[in-house]
């Protein structure tokens, strides 16, 4: 059965997820922002699910999707508040680490990601 997910776009992402080369790139850092969202905001995401899924409208691409467990309330626009924050003002050593941490072959991932096989 296929699970719904409300889609999240990071506005500060437009170019890097509108341009298939550099989506690999892409959804390590969407899989970074999900750690950081759970590190800023704990609690707050009880009851839900943020994870990277493929979206298609043109195309495939990769996105965050929120899938809820139970009623929250529309968490959408703190979700897209703290990423923008997080985008802004977390400094770039912080994703580094997270690659270095997460050792993964990113474009295999997007490839799987996209292929619906993840």
């Amino acid at each position: 059965m296929a699970r719904g997910y409300q889609i999240i776009e990071p506005a500060g992402l437009d170019r890097l997820l509108g341009a298939p080369p550099s989506f690999p790139v892409g959804v390590a850092l969407l899989y970074w922002l999900i750690e950081q969202l759970k590190l800023e905001l704990g609690p707050r995401l009880d009851g839900l699910e943020v994870e990277v899924i493929r979206v298609e409208y043109h195309g495939a691409y990769p996105a965050l999707g929120v899938h809820y467990r139970e009623e929250v309330g529309d968490i959408a626009p703190l979700l897209e508040r703290t990423i923008d924050r997080l985008l802004r003002d977390r400094p770039v050593a912080s994703f580094v680490a997270f690659l270095v941490d997460h050792p993964a072959d990113w474009g295999e991932v997007c490839t799987q990601l996209l292929a619906g096989r993840s």
